[in-house]
């Protein structure tokens, strides 16, 4: 039979191009990458800026991250020369963040914290856009006196500048920052419980607050988090890396996709790291949070993405139409 073709529109088909006079060439059809966000990577750790015996390989890490569909990535920076460094990587790589902690717990001068605060608040004023959010780390007594002033200073910049605010989940230190200061956290814009490990129980209590829940590529080895991720609302989860010693995937027996590794004797750049997970690694744990769930991947990748648009992205290009 011979072909026939329109000029109204290009034909979308698999297999080998066909054309005929004065037609568009046919177009082979290809499937849509997922994209993906790693909120809370840390792209400044020593094993990818080659101070562990190995040459850096950053640019490997943050190559295969773009080719795994993670597009924005979020790096947690412990203290100021952290945040520097992040922003200044950020403008030679194209979608990485910062999210500045509020208190390393560092200090030993007195004055020093307030300076630092100051700092901190005029760095997220001057680089808006990139720096997404602000940490908690370094608070350890949420009912000493001292540690509460500290804690209303801190959290008071989160507040004026509008940004998220990161905890890592520790169940207890997390409930009572909830119990003593929950007037002070209703004034911010969104809390995400990052590295989350709890039960499903643990996860409805911080659904219930209103908080999101960051499931890190360490959470989904951790088996009563694995159980609760089977019934979670998605539309309050985001998806992170973490720590590169606790988020390799390419063995989790969910995860459908792998990365060319080799171990540290024979590992050479432009390979992954047995081992030692990085950002693209994001990918498989959307792999293994739709397994768990028994749902596409695809239609999981995408509330994860919308979910991290809302809250880190809404004035993006990227991001429009996902609402």
């Amino acid at each position: 039979m011979e072909l026939q073709c329109s000029h109204a529109a290009p034909l979308l088909m698999a297999g080998p191009t066909n054309s005929c006079a004065g037609c568009a060439p046919m177009i082979e059809e290809t499937p849509a990458m997922n994209q993906h966000a790693d909120v809370f990577a840390h792209l400044t750790s020593a094993s990818y800026q080659g101070k562990e015996g190995r040459a850096s390989d950053l640019e490997h890490v943050l190559e295969r991250a773009r080719n795994a569909g993670v597009s924005h990535i979020i790096n947690g920076c412990e203290d100021l020369q952290h945040t520097l460094n992040l922003l200044k990587m950020s403008r030679a790589a194209e979608g990485v963040y910062c999210a500045i902690s509020l208190d390393p717990g560092v200090f030993r001068e007195k004055g020093t914290r307030a300076l630092y605060l100051t700092e901190v608040r005029r760095l997220a004023k001057k680089y808006r856009g990139v720096v997404v959010g602000v940490t908690l780390t370094g608070f350890k007594n949420y009912k000493a006196p001292s540690f509460v002033r500290r804690l209303e200073r801190a959290l008071g910049v989160a507040v004026d500048q509008q940004l998220p605010l990161f905890l890592k989940w520790k169940k207890k230190k997390v409930s009572k920052l909830v119990l003593n200061f929950k007037e002070l956290l209703q004034l911010l814009p969104t809390i995400i419980i990052y590295s989350f490990e709890g039960s499903k129980q643990d996860a409805q209590t911080l659904l219930d607050n209103g908080f999101y829940i960051g499931i890190s590529c360490r959470s989904v080895m951790v088996p009563h988090t694995f159980e609760a991720l089977a019934s979670l609302p998605m539309n309050q989860v985001l998806v992170h890396s973490g720590e590169p010693e606790f988020n390799y995937l390419n063995d989790h027996p969910l995860a459908s996709s792998t990365f060319p590794a080799a171990p540290r004797n024979t590992w050479r750049t432009g390979l992954m790291l047995e081992g030692r997970g990085e950002p693209a690694c994001v990918a498989q744990a959307v792999e293994v949070v739709a397994a768990t769930r028994g749902e596409d991947v695809a239609e999981v990748a995408a509330q994860l993405w919308k979910n991290a648009c809302e809250v880190f992205f809404p004035h993006e290009d990227v991001c429009g139409g996902v609402y």
